[in-house]
C-alpha cells in the first residue's frame, strides 16, 4: 500500500494505492492518527488506485468517518474503480462514505 496525503483546501486528501487489507490497514490507521492529533478532521480518501479492499480496509473507512462526524468534520471517499465500489455497495456503506467519483465533486460535497 502508497498513501500520498495532500492538501485541496478544506480538506486533506490521501491518495491510496495498492492493496487495502489486514496486511496493510494498520499503515492507514497511522497516517490517519497522525491527522487526528493535528485536528484535521476534513478529510477526502481517494481509492482509485486501490487494487483490493477487505474487510480490515472497510473497518477503517468507518473508523475515520465516524471519527471526523464525532468531530464535526467531514469524510468522503472517491473511487471509479468499481472492484472497489462494488464492494462498498454491496456492504452498503457507498451513501454512508459519501462515495463519489471526483475529487473536485467530493470538495463541492464537503463544502456544501
Amino acid at each position: 500500500m502508497n498513501i500520498i496525503k495532500t492538501r485541496r483546501e478544506p480538506f486533506t486528501v490521501l491518495s491510496v494505492a495498492g492493496d487495502f487489507d489486514v496486511r496493510h490497514s494498520t499503515e492507514f490507521k497511522d497516517c490517519l492518527t497522525g491527522l487526528f492529533k493535528n485536528g484535521e478532521y476534513r478529510i477526502i480518501v481517494d481509492l482509485n488506485e486501490v487494487s483490493y479492499i477487505d474487510s480490515s480496509g472497510n473497518g477503517e473507512l468507518i473508523n475515520c468517518y465516524q471519527e471526523c462526524r464525532k468531530n464535526e468534520g467531514k469524510f468522503i471517499v472517491v473511487s471509479k474503480n468499481e472492484k472497489v465500489n462494488q464492494v462498498l455497495r454491496k456492504l452498503k456503506i457507498h451513501d454512508t462514505l459519501n462515495l463519489c467519483g471526483e475529487i473536485e465533486d467530493a470538495i463541492r460535497i464537503g463544502r456544501g
